[in-house]
């Protein structure tokens, strides 16, 4: 035992031989204080727990394991503690030897002498660090669905402004333009198809996909973050891409590849703290395609090694990252039956493969829209609330020979369904009055023949139940090429032709 404290224990009236004999092999600790010299004694688990000597943990020597940011909510806890003589409860973190945190809970109850006075206390705490952590990541959680929340939403009407924008790029495709004004109409198209790409990390942030096939071609999907991977690196951080799996085709959606390379390019970019290389491969390994991203940081030790894919566990200080983003990215490649290891040595970078099966070519389906299709003309009901977007891909339309009628609202579509015929009714999934679905189903009951291609700048798990339940309409995704729109009606009339033969 500590001979120094025995005379203040027995004043105290506690055995410290007893204590120890006790405790020995508690899952909980106890520390006995005095009002003046401070801790007298503490049991093995206390001490194992904090990681300290007996000489450093003494007296107020445990004071210096606790973080900053508790220190304050502790001093608070003694003094009420000591004004109330009643007992307290508090909860604090500590830093140990090895860098990590962990959580304590402890409860004191004061030691009084007979005029009431206090002598000291008795505290008997534990450790708490899983239930503290499962607390965070419940909060964290929470955050994180509200964040997907409004990416979403930040999606939809992000798409919204983008499909007009891109309908009518596409128009001025078509007229006789000078040299200048056709790179102009380019950098135009160029510049919506990279801002699609953003909201596809938005739509895969909220876990809300567009319900097509979750397939892409990798080398066309990896050249075509070129311009994004260099703007999120940095200026003074190299970027190279090396793309040799010969646009093999793999099992993530494009969104979903995304993911996984700005994640870790970004971990690329942090290691080498804004100046080195970051280097991106694609190559082919028999029937699996391999994905490096190295960089010329200063690795990552062992440990840090084993705990990397934890969900929540960073080393970086909290405005710089969550902890998610790699154990996001592994989820996605093990969905797709891959898995991404890590190579790295302290001061020699690292490097991380991701290791994909390679799928056949036919899994990936056409793609519309780089022609367009010409149809006899059709009469068509489009319906969406976007102004923009009704005037712009109306006029498309109407110049491909088709009667063309437009609607905002649920309820005038509808009367222009029970006025009217048409062929082919365009809408909108979510309507300011009512759902694009529920207009779909009254007008399919009164015109079987119709044919009916949605269009959406929303997607999620209700939209892709919405497709499976949906036998022969097209989903187009916002923003779309006009000539997605022309080849989707042609798909749509093409379904009507055969169920009416059949």
């Amino acid at each position: 035992m500590r001979p120094e404290f025995l005379v203040a224990m027995e004043r105290l009236g506690v055995a410290p031989g007893a204590l120890d004999r006790a405790l020995d092999g508690a899952s909980f600790g106890v520390i006995v204080n005095h009002a003046e010299d401070g801790c007298i004694y503490a049991s093995q688990e206390v001490l194992r727990v904090f990681d300290l000597e007996w000489d450093a943990f003494k007296g107020f020597g445990w004071m210096s394991s606790v973080i900053p940011d508790d220190i304050e909510a502790l001093r608070g806890t003694f003094e009420r503690y000591q004004q109330g003589n009643d007992e307290s409860e508090v909860q604090y973190r500590i830093a140990v030897s090895d860098g990590s945190i962990r959580a304590i809970v402890a409860t004191a109850r004061p030691v009084l002498d007979a005029d009431g006075q206090q002598l000291g206390s008795v505290v008997v705490g534990r450790l708490a660090t899983a239930e503290r952590a499962a607390a965070e990541r419940g909060v964290q959680s929470q955050k994180l669905e509200a964040i997907g929340r409004l990416a979403g939403r930040v999606a939809h009407d992000f798409n919204n402004v983008l499909t007009p924008i891109l309908c009518s790029a596409s128009l001025l495709e078509t007229e006789q333009l000078s040299k200048g004004g056709q790179e102009c109409v380019a950098t135009i198209i160029q510049g919506v198809q990279h801002a699609a790409a953003i909201t596809g990390q938005l739509l895969g942030l909220s876990r809300q996909g567009d319900g097509v096939p979750r397939v892409a071609r990798l080398d066309a999907e990896v050249e075509s973050m070129r311009a994004m991977l260099v703007q999120m690196i940095g200026e003074q951080v190299e970027l190279e891409l090396d793309l040799q799996s010969e646009d093999s085709v793999m099992g993530l959606a494009p969104h979903e590849l995304g993911q996984v390379l700005l994640n870790l390019c970004a971990n690329g970019r942090d290691a080498v703290s804004g100046r080195g290389r970051v280097s991106v491969s694609t190559r082919l390994a028999g029937s699996f395609v391999e994905i490096r991203v190295r960089d010329t940081g200063v690795g990552i030790s062992v440990d840090g090694q084993r705990r990397m894919f934890e969900p929540f566990y960073t080393t970086k200080a909290p405005d710089r990252g969550t902890g998610l983003g790699l154990s996001t990215a592994r989820d996605l490649v093990r969905r797709a039956g891959g898995d991404i290891t890590v190579h790295s040595e302290l001061g020699s970078g690292t490097e991380m493969l991701v290791t994909l099966p390679r799928l056949v070519s036919d899994a990936l389906p056409a793609a519309r829209g780089e022609e367009g299709l010409e149809l006899a003309p059709q009469r068509i009901l489009l319906v969406d609330d976007n102004a923009a977007l009704r005037q712009t891909l109306a006029y498309v339309l109407a110049m491909r020979r088709h009667d063309v009628k437009t609607s905002a609202t649920f309820a005038r579509a509808w009367e222009m369904l029970q006025e009217g015929s048409f062929d082919v009714l365009i809408t909108d999934v979510l309507l300011p009055d009512g759902r694009g679905d529920e207009l779909v189903s009254r007008a399919a009951a009164a015109h079987p023949e119709l044919g009916i291609v949605y269009i959406t700048g929303f997607a999620g798990e209700e939209f892709e139940m919405l497709e499976r339940r949906s036998h022969g309409a097209v989903f187009l995704q916002k923003p779309f090429h006009p000539n997605e729109v022309i080849d989707a009606i042609a798909e749509v009339l093409r379904t009507d032709l055969a169920a009416g033969s059949a």
